[in-house]
């Protein structure tokens, strides 16, 4: 599920609405918070309304600047408002999908240090007699480090150990982004140029029995001199262990054949019969690992790379068609990309396990899309038990089958 939060810097312009809504309708959030929207209730409505099926709340005004708000979908959501006041709102949210509870809080930090500290207070308060997992998002209007401030003065300003101290004294753990970025600038070139991170997300309560990852991102999206910027929260998904197999495309290498040899001569396994084939195999199998990955490559990266370089070759030989070297450079750029079309059609067609076709025929998309439909057609979605009661939980599936399974070998 995703929440986007984002200080929009006023509603009222029917563009802003547009970007706004264009916005969510490209992210798609299940829950959006919205700070200093500038509208009053029945503005607010009206945008609601502009949304569609999505469903809004809304904070008041400061006279006519500030506001805030919480979009929904109440097809995957359900919310309750708690408390509304100008610089934060709070809602109980129920997450369908993850059958989750929890509190969110929308926060807008204002801009002088006795209000921000009312703000903290407030929401200290608040969140004090909760017993639920809660969630903050919004813009603080704070840095925490001096390194989430480019230009201007006042790094280490009140304002900023204000800030620190009152994250710490809850116990709050800020989710960190993926790429750590400043989520606002002023707009201005040159040395007037000043760039902050003041949007983020923060998490507090109990966490010892949270089953899922929470992961944060700034969004590359104009139309404010603020970032959105996006949490996930996904179900905790444990280490994936693919099993060996050997690429049928690694055969179109002129070498292979050739080393596969060689390692299989230069293995030293003392034994007999099938225990020397057996170890033997297992030390090409560690050989084929590190010579994929440092010398036959991702064939999906460099088709990318020789596309990009092909397209810059061909823009410079319409330019220069009598260019000896660039039409030399070019006839090797299509050798390689024929080549890796080809490695990528084996790998498809291997994985999608259709073996009837012709080799030569250029059939990746139907090899990808077969894939597709085999992944979906082996995928268990749910199962039902001896009992006829039905149970979706991956866990609860992956016990049951260990156990079926148990039970079919170690009977006579």
């Amino acid at each position: 599920m995703k929440v986007v939060s984002w200080n929009v810097r006023g509603l009222n312009s029917p563009n802003k609405r547009r970007i706004v809504k264009r916005c969510i309708s490209s992210y798609s959030p299940k829950l959006a918070l919205l700070q200093e929207t500038k509208l009053g209730n029945e503005d607010l409505a009206s945008f609601g309304k502009q949304l569609g099926f999505r469903m809004i709340k809304g904070a008041p005004t400061n006279g006519a600047s500030g506001g805030l708000s919480i979009i929904w979908d109440p097809q995957n959501i359900i919310f309750s408002l708690m408390e509304s006041h100008c610089n934060w709102m709070s809602g109980r949210v129920t997450i369908l999908k993850h059958y989750l509870d929890l509190v969110i809080i929308n926060v807008y930090g204002p801009i002088l240090n006795e209000d921000k500290k009312r703000v903290w207070e407030e929401t200290e308060n608040f969140s004090s007699n909760l017993n639920q997992l809660c969630i903050l998002g919004g813009e603080f209007n704070a840095i925490l480090h001096y390194h989430e401030k480019q230009g201007g003065l006042g790094k280490n300003s009140h304002a900023s150990l204000d800030f620190v101290d009152w994250i710490h004294h809850r116990g709050m753990i800020e989710i960190n982004m993926v790429k750590e970025a400043f989520t606002w600038n002023n707009q201005k070139l040159g040395f007037s140029k000043i760039a902050e991170k003041l949007d983020r997300f923060f998490v507090m309560g109990n966490l010892i029995n949270f089953s899922y990852t929470l992961e944060a991102s700034i969004l590359p999206f104009s139309g404010s001199d603020h970032f959105p910027i996006q949490l996930g929260i996904m179900g905790k998904v444990g280490p994936k262990i693919c099993p060996f197999k050997f690429e049928n495309m690694w055969l179109k290498d002129d070498n292979i054949l050739k080393l596969l040899k060689e390692w299989w001569n230069v293995a030293e396994v003392f034994g007999f019969g099938i225990y020397k084939v057996v170890n033997k195999l297992k030390i090409i199998k560690q050989k084929l690992i590190h010579w994929n990955k440092e010398h036959f490559g991702n064939i999906f990266d460099k088709k990318a790379q020789v596309e990009a370089k092909l397209a810059e070759v061909k823009e410079k030989v319409m330019r220069h068609w009598m260019d000896e070297a660039l039409l030399l450079r070019e006839k090797k750029l299509l050798s390689d990309h024929e080549s890796i079309l080809a490695k990528e059609e084996v790998f498809w067609k291997q994985k999608s396990r259709y073996t009837w076709l012709e080799e030569g025929d250029k059939n990746t998309k139907f090899f990808h899309n077969s894939v597709r439909l085999r992944r979906v057609i082996n995928h268990i979605s749910k199962i039902k038990l001896s009992d006829g009661f039905e149970v979706a939980n991956p866990k609860i599936i992956a016990k049951e089958a260990i156990d079926l399974f148990s039970l079919i070998l170690n009977s006579d």
